[in-house]
C-alpha cells in the first residue's frame, strides 16, 4: 500500500539557475534605459564609468552562481502523505526533517530573529521544528492538506501570515476598514 501524496512541492538549482539567467539577461537592459534617462553628457560618462565595472562584477558573479548551481543538482522538496511530512533543503539540514503528521500539534509563524520571518513545525512531546519560508510554496495548500491528514492540528490564521507588529503610538486595538462579511476577518486599512 503506497501513502497517499496530499502535498508536493519540489524546487530544483535548475529552476533557480534558469531563474538567474533571465536576470542576468535583464539587469543590462534595465541599466542601458536607466543610462538613456541622463542628459548630460558628463553625467552620462560619470554614469558608464561607475556602472560599466559594477555590471561586469554582478554579471561575472551572477555566472558563477550559475554554474555553481548546474554543476550541484539538487531539489528542495516537500512531501506530505497521510502518514509522512518531510521537508528536505539541499543546503541547510536545520530545515530537512521527517515526521509523521500524527506527531504535530500546530504550525506557527514567528520571528527566529530580528527581521528573519519563520515557519514553526511543534511537535506534540514539545519539540519545534522550523519548515524553509525561503520557497514560494502555497502555504494555504499546505496547511490545508496537513489538516486533511490530522484535523487536530492548529494552524494559523491563512489571510495574514506574518504577524504585523503596531508602535504604541498605533493602539492596541485592532481598528478595521472593512470586515470580510464571509470570513469574518478584520482587512487593514492602508
Amino acid at each position: 500500500m503506497t501513502d497517499e501524496l496530499l502535498f508536493y512541492y519540489e524546487r530544483t538549482r535548475r529552476q533557480q539557475a534558469a531563474v538567474l539567467a533571465f536576470n542576468m539577461l535583464f539587469l543590462p537592459v534595465v541599466l542601458g534605459l536607466l543610462l538613456l534617462l541622463v542628459d548630460d553628457p558628463a553625467a552620462y560618462r560619470k554614469f558608464v564609468t561607475v556602472l560599466q565595472p559594477l555590471l561586469i562584477a554582478c554579471e561575472l558573479v551572477m555566472l558563477g552562481v550559475l554554474l555553481w548551481l548546474l554543476a550541484r543538482p539538487a531539489a528542495f522538496t516537500i512531501s506530505l502523505g497521510r502518514t509522512l511530512f518531510s521537508s528536505h533543503h539541499p543546503q541547510f539540514k536545520a530545515w530537512c526533517f521527517a515526521v509523521h503528521p500524527q506527531d504535530i500539534a500546530e504550525i506557527s509563524y514567528g520571528n527566529r530573529r530580528k527581521g528573519q520571518s519563520a515557519i514553526r513545525i511543534v511537535l506534540k512531546d514539545g519539540q519545534q521544528l522550523a519548515l524553509c519560508p525561503n520557497f514560494a510554496f502555497s502555504h494555504r495548500k499546505l496547511f490545508a492538506a496537513l489538516q486533511r491528514a490530522n484535523p487536530a492540528i492548529r494552524v494559523p490564521d491563512p489571510f495574514w501570515p506574518f504577524a504585523r507588529r503596531r508602535g504604541l503610538w498605533a493602539g492596541s486595538q485592532c481598528r478595521c476598514a472593512v470586515k470580510n462579511p464571509v470570513l469574518g476577518h478584520c482587512l487593514p486599512r492602508f
